[in-house]
């Protein structure tokens, strides 16, 4: 739900993704958790893992975002997410029986107490190299920390 992560993910990822993750420079691992009062948050989370379970994990990702005002206003979220999981082509009875498994929930919760652990207030928040990145810094500054993450 978060306006600043979708930001991130529509300006800065896509160049961090072609510069380093794609050439094997950086690694990267996304870790979803909820945080604040959006609306829905917590079921498309769950989506979005469900969807991971069949490797669809990032074409859900962005097509979440893509969404992000439309599952906020959803009254009807588990039909959403359905018709979501038909647009990036998974299987919907596997991803029903996910959405139905409590793993899938008690795992978001995992990350849940992680992010309350590691004192995270905002989304989105990096580690690089053990040194907190917070917010949707540009292009340019992100490069930066990997390049320092380097040396």
């Amino acid at each position: 739900g978060c306006s600043y992560c979708a930001k991130f993910n529509a300006e800065t990822f896509p160049k961090i993704d072609s510069a380093y993750i794609g050439g094997g420079v950086v690694r990267w691992k996304m870790v979803p958790f909820v945080t604040g009062m959006f609306k829905n948050s917590r079921e498309v989370a769950e989506a979005a893992e469900c969807a991971g379970e069949q490797g669809a994990f990032w074409k859900m990702h962005d097509l979440l975002y893509a969404k992000r005002k439309e599952w906020m206003a959803s009254k009807d979220i588990r039909a959403l997410v359905v018709k979501y999981a038909t647009q990036v082509s998974i299987d919907l009875q596997s991803f029903g029986r996910c959405l139905m498994n409590p793993e899938i929930s008690r795992r978001i919760l995992r990350h849940d107490a992680i992010a309350q652990q590691l004192a995270i207030r905002g989304t989105p928040t990096f580690y690089v190299n053990g040194r907190v990145v917070p917010g949707a810094i540009p292009f340019e500054l992100f490069q930066q920390v990997i390049t320092q993450a380097a040396r």
